[in-house]
Formats: structure tokens, C-alpha cells, sequence
């Protein structure tokens, strides 16, 4: 798995929960409107979508990606909108009005990703640049229940997963990333905290350093040989002596 798209995912979710009209879920199975038919509230699903790096060749398997995460919003006629303290939300009954309240979740959305009070909107900014920002409108009638819904994709160009056996810097955005995790009093973030640790320290706790270099790179032993990163023929693997 890319440690980095993991973790970007899971921030948005938690970026976005309690801070908009929706019940934000996690990579749901299925289509949007097969979430919404039922729900009392609005739905939101974040996925994580296509990445791409163009010059993995020359940098290994661990670089930074082009990275886009999709934001599914939907919502149908017979939905009601939590009240807020400060404004009267009314239950949608025209197209119209099922229009305005999805965007003004999409509205909710891009504040809680921009929040420098929320600790997680905070993380996401610091996952990468924001290169590319889509919202394409969808509705549909099934069953007799009309859905209108958005399709929001963030690309970002998202930083490189640590290297095999890395450590793991407290102020790096992965560090900070699973400090969160581990204080959230959420079932279970602390186990899914450690295994992303024991993702990265991987099987490369007893690689010496150099072996860690290969292996970022993806160079193998006969590129790293010719680079000079590995020891001498004839000389012992450990380090530093060769």
C-alpha cells in the first residue's frame, strides 16, 4: 500500500466528520445513491483515486505521486439537514432547494479541509500542493427517489512514502498524522496508528543502511554496486568499516 494515500484518505475523513450536514463514511462499497436511498442525512464517501508518478524509474517505488482523492456527496427530497444554532435549515422539497443544500455541503467541505482550528483539516494541508479541483453535478431518479449529489476530486501532488525501516520524524506530516491517530478516542485508531508504524519499519529493522538506499530507490544490488553503495567484493556487509 502507498502510506501516504492511506493516510491522506483517513485525514479527510476525520477532517470532514462533525463539520458538515453529512454522515461522512470511509471507501463505501457500491454507488452513491445505494448509501443515500435509505439514509436519514446526507452521505458523503471519500475514496482515494488514481495516482500517478511519472518518473518512478529514476526515483524508486517510494516517490512522491500525482494524487486525487474523490469527495461523493448525495442527498434525496426526503432527507432532513441537521439544524444549525445559527441558521433554520428547512427539509429541501424542489430540485431547487436539493441543489442549494449540496452545494452548501461542498461549501462545508472545502472550509473543513482549509481549517487551521481543526487539527485534521490543518494535517491535510501540509499532504502536498493542490494541483487540480473538479465538481461535477449528478442527479438521478431511482425508485421513485430523486438524488442530487456532486463528485468533488482533489489532486494533490502528494509527498513520497518513508523508505523501508525509516524513521519516522514526530513533526513530519506522517509523524503528526499518527500522533492524531493515537490520541483519537475512536475504536480502534490506535491499533490502525501501529500498523501503519509496522508498515514502514517493514522487514528492514536488521538492514544496514545502505540496503535501505537500495531498497528507496529500487536500485537492486548490481545498480547499487556500480554506484559504489555497496561493500566490496570480498568485504563483510556491515557498516561503516567498508
Amino acid at each position: 500500500m502507498s502510506i501516504m494515500r492511506e493516510a491522506l484518505r483517513l485525514t479527510v475523513v476525520r477532517a470532514l466528520r462533525g463539520r458538515t450536514w453529512a454522515d461522512v463514511r470511509d471507501s463505501e462499497q457500491g454507488a452513491i445513491e445505494d448509501l443515500a436511498v435509505n439514509a436519514a442525512r446526507p452521505v458523503i464517501s471519500v475514496y482515494t483515486d488514481d495516482g500517478t508518478t511519472d518518473d518512478a524509474g529514476d526515483v524508486g517505488l517510494f516517490a512522491g505521486s500525482s494524487q486525487s482523492i474523490l469527495i461523493e456527496i448525495a442527498m434525496t427530497a426526503r432527507m432532513q439537514l441537521e439544524a444549525s444554532t445559527e441558521t433554520e435549515i428547512v427539509q429541501p422539497e424542489t430540485d431547487a432547494s436539493l441543489e442549494l443544500s449540496v452545494g452548501m455541503i461542498e461549501r462545508q467541505v472545502r472550509a473543513a479541509l482549509s481549517d487551521p482550528t481543526s487539527p485534521w483539516g490543518d494535517l491535510f494541508t501540509r499532504f502536498g500542493k493542490v494541483t487540480d479541483f473538479k465538481s461535477v453535478r449528478g442527479t438521478l431518479m431511482r425508485e421513485g427517489v430523486r438524488f442530487a449529489g456532486r463528485q468533488v476530486q482533489i489532486t494533490l501532488a502528494l509527498y513520497g512514502d518513508p523508505a523501508p525501516g525509516a524513521q519516522i520524524n514526530p513533526g513530519s506530516t506522517l509523524g503528526t498524522f499518527l500522533a492524531l491517530l493515537e490520541a483519537s478516542p475512536e475504536p480502534g485508531a490506535a491499533k490502525t496508528a501501529q500498523a501503519f508504524r509496522d508498515a514502514v519499519a517493514g522487514n528492514a529493522g536488521d538492514w544496514f543502511g545502505w540496503q535501505r538506499d537500495v531498497a528507496e530507490f529500487a536500485l537492486g544490488n548490481s545498480a547499487g554496486r556500480a554506484l559504489g553503495l555497496l561493500p566490496p567484493a570480498g568485504i563483510t556487509d556491515a557498516e561503516p568499516e567498508f
